[in-house]
């Protein structure tokens, strides 16, 4: 797999931009021949908001038709996820709205098993949405930030 990315920052906007290719080397008989190898690509385009009211995130994913291992995607896919995220008492206590999927994308894919047997998949939509809130307890910084121990051994090497 093959990645390449772009992480520019605006100000507040810290947009990103990957792009990747997948080619995979399978060697594996189907019931109606053998599989193919056609590589398949995946664009992700995110944008993040840093603001003093939250940290707002609008991800989103193109992936093209084609194979990875055995799994065959018929139909290119696009998912928009949106994440919110908002911290108090100086980072102690923090809450993450996650929306996966905002839109429903449909899966249509093919699962190939060897000869026998093949798996379609169309109209699975995977939305979702979580809602995360962490506390952190004992935050402090320990006083004890460490002598120097050790400093003459890693000298002398």
């Amino acid at each position: 797999r093959r990645s390449s990315d772009l992480c520019p920052s605006f100000g507040i906007w810290h947009p990103s931009f990957t792009a990747s290719v997948a080619k995979q080397w399978l060697d594996m008989d189907a019931h109606d021949g053998k599989i193919s190898n056609n590589p398949m690509a995946v664009f992700n385009f995110n944008n993040t908001l840093n603001t003093k009211l939250g940290m707002f995130t609008w991800m989103m994913s193109y992936t093209t038709k084609g194979y990875e291992r055995n799994i065959y995607l018929y139909k290119p896919k696009f998912c928009t996820n949106v994440s919110v995220y908002k911290s108090f008492l100086k980072d102690r206590l923090s809450f993450d709205l996650f929306i996966y999927d905002l839109f429903g994308h449909i899966s249509h894919m093919i699962a190939h098993y060897g000869k026998m047997k093949d798996l379609i998949v169309d109209g699975l939509s995977t939305s979702k949405v979580s809602l995360t809130v962490r506390y952190k307890f004992n935050t402090t910084r320990s006083k004890y930030k460490g002598t120097g121990a050790g400093e003459s051994q890693k000298n002398r090497m």
